[in-house]
């Protein structure tokens, strides 16, 4: 008889996935995990921590995996360190105030008007009285860039 897969044999199978990806090919595999908060954020309350002490198993797991991996790269609205999952992956660098990556993690003028402005889509009322003036001369981004 299969049994359902266990959290920890699906741990178990990550990190065998990982080396063999690592040992069989040329270059090592990058993981890339987004919105990695969505689970804690769109779950009910009665579920929060047993949905976040699987995320921290996953977590130390893959960390423990780094060596086999070119990169993880992990994004999320909520600050990685503030998650609660900081004891299984204590080793994140938080790019999102870098000013190298203030453009690849922020918002443009150009992403502004593509997603609301050119489309005469109010998202909030904090959008419609922001001055356009301010909205062409600065790159909305979370870096301190100027």
């Amino acid at each position: 008889m299969i049994g359902l897969p266990t959290v920890n044999n699906t741990l178990s199978d990550l990190i065998r996935a990982l080396q063999k990806l690592g040992s069989n090919y040329a270059s090592q595999p990058i993981v890339l995990i987004d919105e990695y908060d969505s689970p804690l954020i769109s779950c009910e309350k009665d579920h929060y921590e047993e949905i976040l002490s699987v995320l921290s198993s996953f977590f130390k797991v893959l960390k423990g995996s780094q060596k086999d991996c070119k990169f993880i790269f992990v994004t999320g609205v909520t600050k990685f360190h503030l998650s609660g999952l900081t004891s299984g992956a204590n080793s994140a660098n938080d790019i999102s105030l870098h000013e190298d990556y203030a453009e690849m993690l922020g918002y443009t003028e150009e992403d502004i008007d593509i997603l609301f402005l050119s489309k005469d889509i109010i998202v909030n009322p904090v959008l419609e009285k922001l001055n356009r003036k301010k909205i062409q001369e600065e790159k909305y981004t979370f870096s301190q860039l100027k």
